[in-house]
């Protein structure tokens, strides 16, 4: 009996190294969060953690964190600059409506209540963003427009995203006192990838996608394939393997690794240390 229950895998044990991950996920997320331009690559970090070592039970997770935190430091911190500049515009406008709503006027009760809908886009876009960069590499320009792209291609799934952490942010300010913030921002990352995660498969080619359309090139395949696996870190700059005409881009949960002929990519290909995660 005594043994049963202190054994690792009993229900009990792995439900309270749960509970411990997200609280000390929690933790560094607000850590990291501190300086506020910073808040960017740490849920970036916080996304990918969660979903590799919660999700789908790695090992690992504070190390993921670390390691994708610091990856995704500059392009994170130059998009949260944005859109925090972004924030404060949108803020002072439903100040403005609020305000002009308390008049009375039936126009400007109307006017607030549209408003406040149409937030719900810079909300998704916000929602999508950083999750986005955990899976893929660009510059702050580029993992904004893209967000725009996904927020407006899958906007039902999108604006779902956005109202669960919106209600995730407002259930942490109503009750940060009580301790919830250890607990909410890993539980929101998690909420949130059961939208997310299957509009990011579309666009992360499978491995039998792969091999239909390289099939002109199986050698190439397979070498390129095992170099990437291989790799103990991430790539940050294409980086060219034999034969000549393929390259390897790293992101932060795996490798891209594109065929080109001519400057044109003919055979992008996606390999990842965690089938998981495709």
């Amino acid at each position: 009996m005594f043994q049963s229950f202190f054994n690792p895998e009993n229900p009990i044990f792995r439900f309270t190294g749960w509970v411990l991950d997200i609280v000390v996920l929690s933790f560094l997320w607000l850590v990291c969060s501190l300086p506020v331009v910073t808040v960017g690559p740490a849920t970036a970090a916080l996304y990918y953690s969660c979903v590799k070592c919660l999700r789908y039970k790695e090992g690992g997770a504070y190390r993921s964190f670390l390691s994708a935190f610091r990856q995704n430091l500059k392009t994170g911190t130059g998009a949260a600059v944005i859109l925090l500049a972004l924030g404060l515009i949108l803020d002072a406008g439903w100040i403005f409506f609020t305000m002009a709503a308390g008049t009375g006027e039936t126009v400007w009760v109307v006017l607030r209540a549209a408003y406040l809908v149409c937030l719900l886009i810079p909300l998704s876009v916000l929602t999508c963003a950083f999750p986005l960069l955990s899976r893929f590499t660009y510059t702050a320009g580029s993992l904004l427009a893209n967000s725009l792209r996904l927020t407006f291609r899958h906007l039902p799934r999108l604006v779902g995203a956005g109202v669960v952490n919106g209600l995730f942010i407002l259930m942490t300010l109503k009750g940060w006192y009580y301790g919830l913030m250890l607990l909410t921002p890993a539980l929101d990352a998690l909420a949130v990838s059961f939208l997310l995660e299957p509009v990011f498969r579309q666009y992360t080619p499978s491995e039998e996608t792969a091999d239909v359309s390289c099939a002109g090139e199986p050698s190439q395949a397979r070498m390129a394939k095992n170099a990437c696996q291989r790799s103990p870190q991430r790539m940050t700059e294409p980086v060219q393997i034999e034969p000549s005409a393929a390259s390897v881009t790293g992101t932060a949960s795996g490798w891209v690794v594109q065929w080109t002929r001519s400057g044109e990519v003919i055979c992008p290909h996606w390999c990842a240390p965690s089938p998981h995660l495709l």
